[in-house]
């Protein structure tokens, strides 16, 4: 209706009969509905904006409305209106225990009204939220019920908190009666220090492992107990607890028994600190390890003794877990030498084992190991990639152990390397084929044949040497026309091939078939099998008469070069001559006898020496003569030379020759001494009237020459000869040069 100022009001009209002496009238009322609308709009607004949730329902269990906070942020819907579509039957599909429900529906039956209902809701997602409700029932005026409304509070958050509160108190109750069950009854010595290390408290078992009783240690000092060498580090260990530098602390250390004997125990020592964090007490806890200690002492001492056995081992010992991932338990420390690893890479990382086989290898050896198992004993052979990027083979030898009971406690085997090998069986399997296409093309005469000597195979060389065919070979007698007086040999030549020995060579005389008289050279391989028993050999032959028709004829020929050097050397030694042959170097090659007798040069033994260090103590004319012929390759000829190194007053003609070996080269020189003094000093006797060393002459003035030549003799030095022309300059330089 339109208000006084013109404004649209919202008014509800009511009317009603009235009866009244003129008849029946009707009374109208007309009501201002602006506050009540007003105060709607505040309701809509509450409802949509409050933190709890706000619903309407039926009696029969359906939502009539509900409010963001309840459908959305408590009940994980996307939309109040989802929600009410949702739930068309809130006692199954909201309540948790439908019986919840029934308990509220009666209490509103019976009050009107419920306050602090706890129960719990399902979400849309599943999940569960505990739920204060709040309700009352709005009936009608004639006492219907219409609807039911109310709040539901999330209570979840308080609910866990009141579930753990309860939970840490029972546990807390627990935790001290554990804590005195545990003190008093431990297996352990227990006992409780003041903050200045006196006892408070201490277990049976303290007492039993120190000796004292309760009543003796209470109060005291627990340094009275520590061996003095021990205390300066119990103390700096406590004092870094204390400080809180550490919050825990374990160790082996000594006690001093009561007894006065010097005991081992494990402490594992802590400090309990109130909720301040101020020092409560100290909780130490000691066992008694003397005998582990005594214990360790021998394993130790038998530990080394293990270690260098095991280490000196070529192969590689482990063990293993026999479940899970069959981890690595032990490994000696020669898996480094093996692998480049050290024992603590594979024991720290189960799978790095794993990780360098290699990938063709892998997939099948985790299998092949299960299998393995089953039976309780197993050999692997694998490629492993080493530290330096090295491929080698790896055989894998174990056995599963079992304990008393049958079951398997632990797989123990060893690793060695057989990669020398794998090579040379890959090699072998690779050139086999090789070797059976190259056979039948061999020219050598190849063959197997049994103990019994039937031949088993032959290759096309020996079938066509004995002028039969390959099928022909097979199973015929091996070598049945060797000669006889051979068959010894080849009897004992069989014999001696063993296991240890298999192969050996042989070479005997045959006759073929036709008569020919040929030579064979074979070597014989015996094969044996794993148990060392004979089972075929393998042969392989040559024809070698040729060779030895040659080495006959060879021997012939040499012994007749033996024949003649013998009779050189004879002649060789005979000559009265003395010989010196040298090399370019003037190394000597050969002397003779006669050299020693005639000469101060040294004899037969100077071979392979150079000619000065073997020379006598004579002016060596004769050095300077094979000088000349191995500059100049140019003989000299007939030059005497008055030796006074030997034989004091000795003559001798010296002549020099180049030594020219069979192919024309110049290899050195021969040096032919011969003695003449005695027809030397009859020349003399005859020159001396009218000469001296070539030069003629015996008037007073020549005479004075020649002595001045024999002084200048004996001189080491340098001479010039002057004089005209045709005065016979070169006639003295002979005389000077080869006069001493």
């Amino acid at each position: 209706m339109a208000g006084a100022q013109g404004n649209l009001l919202p008014v509800l009209i009511a009317a009603r009969p009235l009866a009244t002496p003129h008849g029946l009238r009707s009374i109208i009322t007309f009501t201002d509905l602006t506050p009540l609308k007003a105060a709607e709009r505040k309701y809509q607004s509450f409802f949509r904006n409050a933190v709890e949730g706000v619903f309407q329902s039926t009696p029969d269990g359906r939502f009539i409305t509900v409010n963001p906070a309840l459908a959305v942020d408590i009940l994980g819907y996307d939309s109040p209106e989802e929600m009410v579509a949702s739930l068309t039957d809130l006692r199954s599909q909201l309540y948790v225990d439908p019986a919840d429900r029934d308990h509220l529906l009666s209490a509103l039956t019976r009050d009107g009204r419920i306050s602090g209902f706890e129960t719990r809701f399902r979400r849309k997602d599943g999940g569960v939220r505990w739920i204060n409700t709040s309700a009352r029932q709005v009936r009608d005026e004639q006492g219907r019920i219409l609807y039911i409304e109310g709040l539901n509070i999330d209570i979840t958050e308080r609910k866990s908190a009141e579930n753990a509160v309860r939970e840490i108190e029972l546990s807390l109750r627990e935790s001290e009666e554990k804590f005195r069950r545990t003190f008093d009854q431990s297996p352990l010595g227990a006992a409780m220090l003041s903050p200045d290390w006196t006892f408070l408290r201490v277990n049976a078992a303290f007492t039993r492992i120190t000796g004292y009783e309760e009543e003796e240690l209470l109060g005291k000092n627990i340094i009275m107990l520590s061996h003095p060498d021990d205390v300066a580090d119990a103390q700096a260990r406590s004092a870094k607890l204390r400080s809180g530098e550490i919050d825990h602390y374990e160790l082996d250390k000594r006690y001093i028994h009561k007894d006065g004997t010097v005991i081992w125990v494990h402490l594992s020592a802590g400090l309990v600190r109130d909720a301040s964090g101020q020092p409560l007490y100290y909780l130490p806890m000691v066992q008694d390890i003397t005998e582990r200690k005594e214990a360790e002492q021998v394993l130790g001492r038998t530990k080394a003794r293990l270690n260098t056995l095991l280490t000196s081992s070529p192969a590689v010992i482990y063990s293993r877990r026999p479940f899970g991932q069959l981890a690595l338990s032990f490994l000696s420390d020669n898996v480094e030498d093996l692998t480049g690893f050290p024992p603590e890479v594979f024991l720290k990382d189960p799978g790095f084992w794993a990780t360098r086989l290699d990938p063709d290898d892998a997939p099948a050896l985790e299998t092949e190991l299960r299998m393995q198992m089953a039976l309780g004993q197993g050999t692997r052979e694998y490629r492993f990639t080493t530290a330096q990027g090295l491929t080698r083979w790896i055989r894998d030898q174990f056995r599963l152990v079992l304990d008393d009971y049958g079951r398997p406690a632990e797989i123990v085997g060893y690793l060695t390397d057989v990669t020398a090998r794998r090579l040379i069986k890959e090699a072998l399997e690779t050139s086999e084929a090789r070797y059976r296409a190259i056979v039948e093309d061999q020219t050598e005469l190849v063959c197997r044949y049994r103990p019994d000597g039937a031949i088993t195979f032959a290759n096309a060389a020996m079938a066509r040497y004995f002028g039969k065919s390959k099928e022909e070979m097979l199973g015929a007698p091996f070598m049945p026309d060797a000669a006889p007086e051979e068959l010894e040999r080849l009897e004992r030549h069989m014999a001696s091939l063993t296991q240890e020995h298999p192969v050996g060579d042989v070479e005997f005389r045959l006759v073929l078939p036709g008569g020919e008289e040929r030579w064979l050279q074979r070597i014989d391989h015996a094969l044996f099998d794993h148990q060392g028993r004979l089972i075929e050999y393998q042969s392989v032959g040559r024809d070698v008469t040729e060779r030895i028709l040659a080495e006959r004829a060879l021997k012939n020929v040499m012994d007749e070069k033996e024949r003649l050097r013998l009779n050189l050397e004879t002649v060789f030694r005979s000559i009265p001559d003395a010989l010196i042959v040298v090399d370019t170097d003037m190394q000597v090659l050969q002397t003779n006898r006669a050299l020693s007798e005639l000469c101060c040069i040294g004899g037969e033994d100077s071979h392979g020496m150079p000619l000065h260090l073997v020379a006598g103590h004579c002016k060596r004319a004769c050095f300077e003569v094979l000088s000349t012929t191995l500059k100049t390759r140019e003989p000299v000829v007939e030059y005497r030379v008055e030796c006074k190194g030997h034989r004091p007053g000795q003559t001798v003609v010296i002549n020099s020759s180049p030594l020219i070996d069979p192919e024309n080269n110049f290899v050195g020189a021969v040096l032919v001494i011969r003695d003449i003094t005695r027809l030397a000093d009859l020349e003399k006797r005859l020159t001396d009237l009218h000469g001296h060393r070539g030069l003629i002459g015996k008037s007073k003035l020549m005479r004075s020459i020649y002595a001045v030549l024999d002084q200048l003799s004996e001189v080491e030095s340098t001479v010039l000869v002057t004089g005209e022309s045709g005065t016979g300059k070169e006639l003295v330089a002979e005389a000077l040069h080869y006069g001493g």
